[in-house]
This record gives C-alpha cells, sequence and structure tokens, in this order.
C-alpha cells in the first residue's frame, strides 16, 4: 500500500483534473442515488463517496484509500472491474450503464450500474477512472427499459439454481416472446438464456472461491445439467476450468 501522503497527493491531482475538464458535470448528470469512486491508472482507490465506503462496510473515506478491487471483492468480480478499468482508459473514451453482478449479505446474486469515465492531466494523458454506482433496484425509476421484464429478472435472480424456460418467463411479464427476447437484449446487451448463464457461472465463482464442495455438487446447486457441462460453460465464460479457477483464487 502507498503512503498516505501519496495517496493525498493523487487525489489532489485527479480532483484538479477532473475539475479542470469539467467533468464532474457529466458525473453529477449520473449521480442520483449513486455512489462514486476515483481511482489512479493501477486501479488504486484515490477517493470514494460515503455511500460507497459503507456499503463496503468502511467507517471513513481513510480506510478505503489504497486498496484495489482485488483487495474488496472474490477474484473473479476484481478482475472483471479492472478490465473495465483498463478499457477505459486506453480507450479514453467513457463506458456507460454496465450491468454488473455482486453479491449482497445474503450471498444472493444483484445487479448494479456502472458508468465509468477517463481522468486526464493537463496534457491530454489518462491519469486514472471515475465512476458511479448504483442498484439495479434503487434504480428501477431511471431505468425505463428494464421495468418491462423487471418480473422476470426477479424470478431468474432467485431461481437461477433451477431449470427456466424463455416462454414461461415471457408470459409472465405478458409479452410474446419475441417481444421479450428483444426487450431482454435492450435492456442487458445479451439474451435471457446468457443472463441466466452469467448468473450461474458467477454463482459457481462464488462456491469455488469460498467452499471445497465437488464439482458435482456446484454444479447442481448452481443449476447446470451436469458436471461435464459446467465444466466446458465455465471454461467458455472464464477462460479456465473450474479447478484451475479454485486454485489459482486460493493462491
Amino acid at each position: 500500500m502507498k503512503s498516505d501522503t501519496s495517496l493525498e497527493a493523487q487525489k489532489s491531482q485527479l480532483l484538479t483534473s477532473i475539475g479542470n475538464q469539467h467533468a464532474l458535470t457529466k458525473l453529477f448528470d449520473q449521480l442520483p442515488d449513486t455512489t462514486f469512486f476515483l481511482k489512479n491508472t493501477d486501479s488504486i482507490l484515490v477517493a470514494g463517496s460515503r455511500t460507497f465506503y459503507e456499503r463496503l462496510g468502511f467507517s471513513s473515506e481513510q480506510q478505503l484509500l489504497g486498496k484495489s478491487d482485488f483487495d474488496l471483492f472474490p477474484t473473479h468480480m476484481a478482475e472483471h472491474f479492472r478490465r473495465d478499468d483498463l478499457a477505459v482508459m486506453r480507450s479514453k473514451v467513457a463506458k456507460l450503464q454496465i450491468v454488473e453482478l455482486f453479491f449482497n449479505r445474503l450471498s444472493i446474486p444483484d445487479w448494479y450500474i456502472t458508468n465509468k469515465f477517463p481522468i486526464f492531466d493537463g496534457n491530454g494523458q489518462v491519469i486514472g477512472v471515475m465512476g458511479t454506482t448504483r442498484s439495479y433496484t434503487g434504480a428501477k425509476e431511471h431505468l425505463k427499459p428494464y421495468l418491462l421484464i423487471d418480473q422476470a429478472v426477479e424470478i431468474i435472480r432467485n431461481s437461477f439454481r433451477q431449470k427456466l424456460n424463455i416462454t414461461t418467463l415471457a408470459e409472465i411479464v405478458g409479452l410474446s416472446e419475441r417481444q421479450f427476447l428483444r426487450r431482454f437484449k435492450q435492456a442487458f446487451a445479451c439474451s435471457p438464456q446468457m443472463f441466466i448463464l452469467k448468473t450461474r457461472i458467477s454463482a459457481a465463482c462464488y462456491r469455488l472461491s469460498k467452499a471445497d464442495d465437488k464439482l458435482t455438487q456446484i454444479a447442481r446447486d448452481c443449476g447446470f445439467a451436469d458436471s461435464s457441462s459446467f465444466v466446458q460453460l465455465f471454461r467458455r465464460e472464464m477462460g479456465e476450468t473450474p479447478l484451475s479457477y479454485r486454485r489459482r483464487y486460493r493462491l
């Protein structure tokens, strides 16, 4: 961890750069009922709003400073956040309305909406990234496309371990299957099937990182047909096998 003096100097530089670009105007356009964070190029947190650090269990911003996503979240989540940070900093283009999965205190997956913006110095060089997050539930009034399929999303969140039928989900929300698929893709930029798969994969990652359960048990508990399909789909989505992920996470 870097010294407090170094982190405070970075915070001052980053906040000054934000002000110079009037980027805060863009930020606060996205801010109703959200948390705010500020990171340097190494994705080390150098600032965060009260709602942000309290959500992570801290009582002051000082406790948050100097930590990375790898200090705060499971590895598979931290890697995802880091990839987005790097994409924003390399492209110098903001990423808006990123739908990301977190686990709540009951270990049930919940969805958050994230916006990330690059921060530039006076010479136009990227020196960090800032962003906002808000829970899917808290953002409902701002996310009208999602509301049309909200009931189906709640069913997926609470029943992803069971077999889910797309036709049935469409009927529940009062849409034809074709309309449901179109609305779902509009809201989440993926199909309902992929949404369900990603939810199951994330739940499996959580289990792999927290317990020594056999793959057959994890596959069954997370809604996969069998351990063979679980391993195949996990490797396709995560780029490694479940056992490789478990070993790497434990290391």
